[in-house]
């Protein structure tokens, strides 16, 4: 792709398109620098072209330059009156905790609807989850369902995402929809549907190999859900090479390594991680807490699990940090605490979450599977007995 696209703005230099897809190139393969030249040259071509003004949005936020993101947007003189652009200054003061800049222009084209709605189905989705975070909640579900009259691949993804926050939500019409992976991905996750929404995480990620998200999002289903340690390492890795530095996809990687029994190659990985605004501190306090039971320190690991469960505020986020917890004593703590896999198994059938009582039923069924095993040692898989948990 980077050569053809070379060749080519050799006899075209002012060719934008070209210039927008050497950036591509160069940020799926991780060169930073060299995607952001050419995504200036883009701009320098055609600053007032709305396909490049949103590529270079994406492109800063994707390499972290989300104020500059946010200035470019504050500063173009299109954005008050080009929804596309709206929508993006919405989501950009989203990102940086601020509120919007042009809310009132946003709010005034979503009135006066004298545009296709296909054109505004974006400004409607990103107007509507800002507000779904406020008290109109009865104003946010009607442009939501206004979004999806002509919705984009975003407002697909976005409304099934929603949908676990408001099930009353209406599902898009994501058959035969370009581009709505995503959607596919979410539909199938928050159904419980695993198998098939893993399949929409491969294809999410083969068309949207710059970003992290479909990679953090594979990564995740397959080592948590499905056991797939392999698969889920491909995922990380392949996320990693585009954003060498993603804190949630190094600890993926490293959760994914250790549970294959790569022990050595996720202790040098988890070296790299600290928390941060991604990386939630309980997240990784618990696979610190993973580190240190394959290592041997099992009191250690279990003083890591226990703060993360006071950090991750109870819930479903807290139900997955004891999810894990029981999986690695599983793995390596020689024994399994009884009441955390009582507490586990009663959480898994509560109503909430599907994701979070997936990675709960995961974990349960692993523990007593490797409780039988400990206390039958000698049963085979011929005679009935349990298959080993090595892949």
């Amino acid at each position: 792709m980077i050569a053809l696209n070379r060749h080519s703005l050799s006899d075209y230099p002012r060719s934008a398109s070209r210039w927008l897809d050497l950036s591509l190139g160069h940020a799926v393969l991780g060169n930073r620098i060299k995607s952001l030249a050419c995504m200036r040259a883009a701009i320098a071509i055609e600053p007032n072209n709305r396909i490049v003004l949103r590529a270079a949005i994406r492109l800063l936020i994707h390499l972290g330059k989300t104020e500059e993101a946010f200035d470019l947007l504050r500063r173009h003189p299109r954005t008050q009156s080009d929804p596309w652009l709206l929508s993006q200054d919405i989501t950009v003061a989203h990102i940086l905790s601020r509120d919007p800049i042009f809310m009132k222009h946003s709010r005034r084209l979503l009135r006066e609807a004298s545009m296709n709605p296909g054109h505004l189905s974006e400004l409607a989705s990103a107007v509507g989850t800002f507000e779904s975070g406020a008290t109109d909640l009865k104003h946010a579900r009607k442009l939501h369902r206004f979004s999806l009259i002509e919705p984009s691949d975003n407002v697909l993804a976005q409304v099934e995402w929603l949908r676990q926050r408001d099930s009353s939500l209406p599902h898009g019409a994501t058959a035969g929809a370009p581009g709505a992976m995503e959607a596919h991905f979410w539909r199938g996750l928050l159904a419980g549907q695993w198998h098939p929404a893993l399949r929409a995480a491969f294809e999410w990620q083969d068309d949207e190999p710059y970003s992290a998200r479909p990679a953090m999002a594979g990564s995740f289903l397959a080592s948590s859900i499905l056991e797939d340690f392999d698969v889920a390492a491909e995922f990380a890795t392949y996320g990693l090479r585009a954003d060498p530095s993603d804190p949630l996809l190094i600890n993926n990687l490293v959760v994914a390594k250790a549970r294959s029994n790569k022990v050595a190659e996720a202790t040098l990985l988890f070296k790299k991680i600290r928390p941060d605004d991604r990386l939630k501190t309980f997240v990784y306090r618990a696979t610190q807490g993973l580190m240190k039971y394959s290592s041997g320190d099992r009191s250690g690991g279990a003083e890591d699990y226990k703060e993360a469960i006071k950090l991750s505020n109870r819930g479903d986020a807290a139900l997955m940090v004891r999810s894990s917890w029981l999986d690695t004593q599983a793995r390596w703590g020689g024994q399994i605490d009884e009441a955390l896999l009582s507490q586990v198994i009663l959480d898994s059938s509560k109503p909430g979450n599907c994701v979070a009582k997936g990675v709960a039923a995961t974990a349960a069924r692993f523990a007593t599977n490797t409780q039988t095993r400990m206390s039958n040692p000698t049963r085979s898989p011929s005679s009935g007995g349990i298959v080993s948990r090595s892949r």
